[in-house]
């Protein structure tokens, strides 16, 4: 694949690719994430293969799996209890964080605040509902404006989302009036 600015990428065209999904899922614990810690790559891993995890919002489920789990090796009663006490920290969460959790391509920390700071999480979503563009924020071009859209536009992502947003709370944050 060739981007619109030259740069040249491998693309893995397998939507259900495991090595994909293992690297989504470690964005999505990351610390710039939702910040779960424990979640290691080996741990999402094992997790994913043991049927535990599918999309992000299984990791607010993982507590009905503590009984298998702390039996696993490598776990116990004490690790599930500091995942959960980490997966329940992180349900209370940042827009910026969250829409950088998503992996949303092209999209990093930068992007995700200048959208949060400009025109609210709640436009956010409002925008990908619509397939209204983000062009005229600040620092978000035509490519990641497109980028966004495209992400949304898959209907697997939109249900991601809607059950992301069951599970956590988005704070509630000013925009940043940036005249």
């Amino acid at each position: 694949h060739i981007s619109a600015s030259g740069t040249k990428t491998l693309h893995c065209t397998n939507a259900d690719c495991t090595a994909k999904n293992v690297q989504k899922f470690s964005r999505f614990v990351s610390k710039n994430a939702m910040d779960i810690e424990g979640l290691s790559v080996q741990t999402i891993l094992r997790f994913i293969n043991e049927g535990f995890i599918k999309e992000y919002a299984d990791i607010y489920q993982l507590s009905q799996y503590f009984d298998t789990i702390s039996q696993l090796e490598g776990f116990g009663e004490k690790s599930c209890e500091n995942m959960n006490k980490a997966i329940e920290k992180s349900r209370n969460i940042h827009p910026v964080n969250l829409i950088f959790a998503l992996c949303i391509p092209m999209i990093g920390l930068d992007a995700a605040k200048k959208i949060v700071n400009t025109v609210g999480f709640d436009e956010f979503l409002e925008r990908m509902e619509v397939g209204t563009g983000f062009e005229d924020i600040d620092g978000i071009g035509g490519e990641k404006s497109n980028s966004i859209l495209q992400w949304y536009a898959n209907e697997n992502n939109q249900k991601v989302l809607e059950h992301l947003l069951e599970v956590v709370q988005v704070q509630k944050v000013e925009k940043q009036n940036t005249e």
